[in-house]
């Protein structure tokens, strides 16, 4: 969700929104997701623990919390969805997974 980047004029009646235009696509997904531990690797490899921990304030995450939060989305969340998919076909609702 990217609700906190999202400027005055995406919240007028009838404007699209980036979510709105932007048709998935499997391919550019898998590259997003191939690039990722790259990325998080040249950001974060080497900084020292104050700027790892450290965040802006109340209701705000540290580069450390937001790559606990990965983590934890894909071992709860992903790989077992990705395990019913497998067991089950790509038709399976996943809302009660």
């Amino acid at each position: 969700m990217m609700t906190a980047a999202r400027s005055a004029a995406d919240l007028q009646p009838g404007r699209r929104t980036w979510e709105d235009s932007v048709e998935f696509s499997l391919d550019l997904a898998t590259d997003v997701l191939r690039r990722t531990p790259g990325t998080l690797r040249a950001l974060l490899e080497d900084i020292a623990e104050p700027w790892v921990r450290r965040n802006e304030g109340p209701e705000t995450f540290s580069p450390f919390d937001n790559l606990g939060h990965l983590i934890d989305g894909e071992e709860t969340d992903w790989i077992p969805r990705a395990r019913v998919i497998l067991a089950r076909g790509p038709s399976v609702s996943l809302r009660t997974v």
